[in-house]
């Protein structure tokens, strides 16, 4: 039994999934993965912005990284409470000025918080803005009493490393049809708070995203009430632009965009 599949079992979180703190300067920044993935999504940026003096915590969203059924008894507000969470931890130990950072459904989560809490700057990395289309997404609430899980057609389990780990994914290998129910849900409200985001803003993309479209980014940045927002595409060919080869352009793109509205005292070049 792999290390993986022993943790499934047992209901503990995988390894290299588990959330991170690396305290630096009094600077932060909260980072939230995505949808079924891990805090391994966020680590290495968690790692760059590190080294270049800001504190960074990776929160693990309520469900993710121990065995599917968990994450299928989750609902939205227990991810955004994941978040919440977060935030205070950092903002009970001091830190400010404090930015979210968040991948995909992270990215989301990101924007919600930052239309309830006074962030100080926020990061949405590759956020749908709605789900893909297709044709059994109306049947879901009929769909989650047959057929509980949807798999993920192309899934492989990784085989991880400490060394290989920049380049694999961790995350499941389906999506609960309740969870896919929760994020539909979720970003109906969200659509209904993005005025209320006031704070500088990030929005990243990849030009060759299959998963989301780079017109999302447009409507993300068109929707929110900022009044500085930055918008960037990354010339690379996958959804989660923080793993894989070309990491480290959205990392220098990330830490860019927080010295400028963080301060230059936020971080160490």
């Amino acid at each position: 039994m792999s290390t993986q599949e022993h943790a499934e079992a047992s209901g503990l979180v995988w390894r290299w999934a588990e959330p991170f703190y690396f305290p630096r300067g009094r600077a932060a920044v909260l980072l939230v993965h995505g949808f079924t993935a891990t805090p391994q999504e966020m680590r290495f940026l968690g790692e760059y912005l590190a080294a270049r003096g800001l504190s960074t915590l990776g929160v693990r969203l309520a469900g993710h990284a121990t065995h599917l059924r968990d994450m299928a008894r989750t609902t939205w507000r227990d991810w955004a409470a994941s978040v919440e969470d977060g935030w205070h931890v950092l903002r009970s130990a001091g830190h400010a000025p404090v930015a979210v950072v968040g991948l995909s459904l992270g990215g989301a989560l990101a924007l919600y918080h930052a239309a309830r809490f006074p962030v100080d700057a926020v990061g949405v990395l590759a956020a749908p803005y709605e789900l893909p289309r297709h044709p059994l997404m109306p049947l879901l609430p009929l769909l989650q009493w047959v057929m509980p899980y949807w798999s993920k057609r192309f899934w492989r389990p990784p085989m991880v490393d400490r060394a290989r780990l920049p380049e694999v994914h961790l995350s499941y290998p389906a999506y609960p049809i309740r969870s896919l129910r929760q994020f539909q849900a979720f970003l109906a409200v969200l659509h209904a708070t993005l005025h209320r985001v006031t704070a500088p803003a990030l929005f990243v993309y990849a030009t060759g995203d299959s998963v989301v479209p780079v017109e999302h980014m447009h409507r993300y940045a068109q929707a929110i009430g900022s009044q500085h927002k930055e918008t960037v595409l990354q010339r690379v060919n996958r959804h989660v632009i923080t793993l894989g080869v070309n990491r480290e352009e959205v990392f220098r793109t990330v830490y860019a965009f927080l010295q400028r509205v963080l301060g230059e005292g936020s971080g160490q070049p």
